[in-house]
């Protein structure tokens, strides 16, 4: 598992709203779709209302979120992979 920071937009209105999560996943495909079913459940958007404009990995000392923090060390990740 690794934790990834990804950027993107999503579609509100007329506008794009820029938007940044951490997630943790096991590439960066897996760490994508998680984006998508998030702004999904969350705000109520389709894949075509969304763009990833970058996605990559972090180092767990780099990651803020506590959600991706707690399922990276759940998984073992603290100990390396």
């Amino acid at each position: 598992m690794k934790i990834y920071r990804i950027i993107g937009n999503y579609k509100e209105g007329k506008n794009w709203v820029h938007i940044s999560k951490e997630v943790t996943a096991k590439n960066k495909q897996e760490a994508e779709d998680y984006f998508y079913s998030l702004l999904g459940s969350i705000y109520r958007k389709k894949r075509r209302e969304i763009r990833i404009e970058d996605a990559y990995s972090i180092p767990l000392k780099d990651a803020t979120d506590p959600r991706a923090i707690h399922r990276y060390k759940k998984a073992g990740g603290e100990n390396g992979e």
